[in-house]
Formats: C-alpha cells, sequence, structure tokens
C-alpha cells in the first residue's frame, strides 16, 4: 500500500489518497522489516551477553574483595597473637633466665643426690626456654641472624636430621637446584623450621607416605594477597601425603598453641614458629590442603641482594 498527498491551489495538504503496493514494493517492504527485526534481535543478544559479561564481572570483584578482607582480618589476627605471644614469651623467658640461674648456683652446693634432682630441673626449664624461643619466633621477638643461604647445600646437609624427624615408613624426597640464587634467611632457624615441617608430615602420614622438600625461585608482583613487597623471592616447600586439613582446621593451623594431636604429644608451636621465621625474614608461609590429599607448607624468603 502506498500513498499520495493532494494539495489544494496554495499547496496545502487537502487529501491522502492511499492506493495498493504492487508485488516488488511488497518484498522490498518485507526485507527492510526482516532486516530490522534481524537488527532488534542482534541489539537484544548483544544486550544480553553485555549482561552476562558485567554480571560476572562484578561477581569476580565482590569475591576478589571478600578473600581480600578475609586475608586482612587474618593477617590482623596473627599480628595481635603476635604481640601478645611474643610479649609473654619474653617476660617467661626471662623467669626461666632467673631460675636457670639459681639452680645452676644451687647445684654447685648439693650432693650427688640433691644434684641429681636439680639436673632434672634444669632439663624441664631448658626445655621450657625452647618454648619460649618458638612463642618468640611467631611474635616475631626472637634474636635472627640473617645471612645468604645455598638453599641446596642446607636442605642436603640436613637431609640425616629430616629423614630421623620424619622416622621409619616415610620417605624423603629432595627437589632442590643447586643453581638458585642464595636465600637471605638465618640458616639455623630454617633447618628448625624444616624440622618441624617434617615432624608434621610424620602425624600427618600415620600409615607411612613421602615428604617432599623443594625450593624455586618466584615473583611476586604488587598487591600480593599474602602482603609480599614485589620482588624475587624463594620458596621452600614441604608438600607430604598424609590425611590433609578441612578448611576450619587450616585457617587455625598456623595459630600459636592449636594443634590436631593429643593432649601431651604436640605444643601447636610448630607451624607458628614457621610463620614467624618467615615474617621477621621479609616473607610469608603459605598453607594448602585439602582431606585425604595431603598438605603443602610453602615458605617464601627473600633473595639475597
Amino acid at each position: 500500500m502506498n500513498g499520495t498527498v493532494l494539495r489544494d491551489g496554495e499547496g496545502r495538504p487537502a487529501l491522502y489518497r492511499l492506493t495498493l503496493l504492487d508485488a516488488s514494493d511488497r518484498r522490498a517492504f518485507e526485507r527492510e522489516l526482516q532486516a530490522a527485526r534481524r537488527r532488534a534481535e542482534e541489539a537484544g543478544e548483544a544486550l544480553r551477553r553485555l549482561n552476562e559479561t558485567l554480571e560476572e564481572t562484578v561477581r569476580t570483584e565482590v569475591e576478589r574483595r571478600l578473600r581480600a578482607e578475609e586475608a586482612l582480618r587474618h593477617a590482623q589476627k596473627m599480628e595481635a597473637l603476635g604481640q601478645l605471644t611474643g610479649s609473654v614469651a619474653h617476660d617467661f623467658n626471662n623467669l626461666l633466665g632467673a631460675i636457670l640461674s639459681n639452680l645452676e648456683v644451687a647445684e654447685r652446693h648439693s650432693d650427688e643426690r640433691g644434684r641429681r634432682f636439680l639436673a632434672n630441673a634444669v632439663r624441664s626449664v631448658e626445655r621450657g626456654e625452647a618454648l619460649t624461643q618458638r612463642m618468640l619466633a611467631f611474635g616475631r621477638k626472637q634474636r635472627l641472624n640473617p645471612t645468604r643461604v645455598d638453599l641446596a647445600g642446607l636442605v642436603t646437609g640436613a637431609r640425616d636430621l629430616l629423614e630421623r624427624s620424619l622416622g621409619p615408613g616415610n620417605r624423603l624426597v629432595l627437589g632442590v637446584p643447586e643453581d638458585l640464587p642464595p636465600a637471605l634467611v638465618d640458616a639455623n632457624q630454617l633447618e628448625l623450621a624444616l624440622m618441624n615441617l617434617a615432624v608434621n608430615a610424620r602425624h600427618a602420614m600415620p600409615d607411612g607416605g613421602t615428604l617432599t622438600v623443594s625450593a624455586t625461585l618466584e615473583s611476586a608482583a604488587g598487591g600480593d594477597p599474602g602482603g609480599l613487597a614485589p620482588g624475587d623471592y624463594l620458596r621452600v616447600a614441604a608438600r607430604d601425603t598424609g590425611i590433609g586439613m578441612d578448611e576450619a582446621t587450616l585457617a587455625k593451623a598456623a595459630e600459636p598453641f592449636f594443634t590436631t594431636k593429643p593432649a601431651g604429644q604436640g605444643t601447636g608451636l610448630g607451624l607458628s614458629m614457621v610463620h614467624g621465621l618467615a615474617a621477621q625474614s621479609g616473607g610469608r608461609l603459605a598453607l594448602d590442603s585439602q582431606p585425604g590429599e595431603g598438605t603443602v607448607v610453602a615458605i617464601w624468603l627473600p633473595v639475597a641482594g
């Protein structure tokens, strides 16, 4: 159908006359209508995809912020625990030092039988001092002597100690390349940390298993979720094939005095000591575990300049 405007003598519209469209005009009109429908459908599809992308972007950003907030809360909690633990351990260590000094004086003035009792008391004080050292490590108040440490040499040299800590029925695998740059860390404390991880792995593998100690060179960029400053780090990882930890246990694993061992079989300071060493050295501790799939404990340490 088509239309014609009829005008009067002065050129003003007077009548609109409709006429039927011929076949070619109808086909052209239908093509234009179909094209308009296609454009509308394409625009609708593009809008739908845009909405999906926007929803996914918002969901991802919300999840990222929630993870960052949770990491911040955990870091603040660990910082508060560290300050409290370190302060208590410092005072307690001073008390133990005074007790030990008096025991040594008393031992010089005692007979053989008295010296045996005093020797037992001295050993108890020394165990208490070892406990406070772990607490001080978690509180970042221990005295460290960071030096350039060859990780391959340190781990290889500690093989016998690690195997004894791991116990019979378990296998130790070392995978530390010799061409890694040196780490900046207290060698004695790092060796002690690895021994603690071996003991933890032994308890996590009651039916036997494998502990793999490895090291890799990694880089941290700005905004690292663990709070690392940008730069190069050495990641020393201990991976066991044990029973693993659920999410609730994993969240508390590095807290002082938290342990899943029966009463009297653990102080709950092993991982907290490792956490303190990593943090005080300018790195961090990272834990990854799933029930039935073992645990990975990674110590990030700065590369020695």
